[in-house]
């Protein structure tokens, strides 16, 4: 997931997610700080050591910037994960022209 600053002006942001969900990720990259304008950055998420049963397990990222003119704004991002038995390989024919 990519944080970007549309907008003209310095933006500082805080990124959180909800601790008491199904699934709750490790921000790895640093969940506040600033953004200068038009610029982008990677927001990393990681899962680590999650040995659940299989079936969907569900979070939110949420995601509060604050800029001078347009204020303070928050950006609610649904997050979901399948956790399967098995994986299973499939091999399609190639057909060429």
């Amino acid at each position: 997931m990519n944080l970007s600053n549309a907008g003209w002006q310095p933006l500082m942001y805080t990124a959180t997610v909800d601790g008491s969900a199904s699934v709750v990720p490790s921000i790895l990259t640093t969940p506040t700080g600033s953004l200068s304008a038009t610029a982008q950055i990677p927001l990393l998420l990681s899962v680590s050591g999650f040995s659940n049963t299989p079936g969907t397990y569900t979070g939110t990222l949420t995601v509060d910037w604050f800029a001078d003119g347009p204020g303070s704004k928050s950006k609610t991002v649904a997050l979901q994960m399948i956790v399967v038995t098995d994986v299973y390989r499939t091999y399609l024919p190639l057909i060429s022209r």
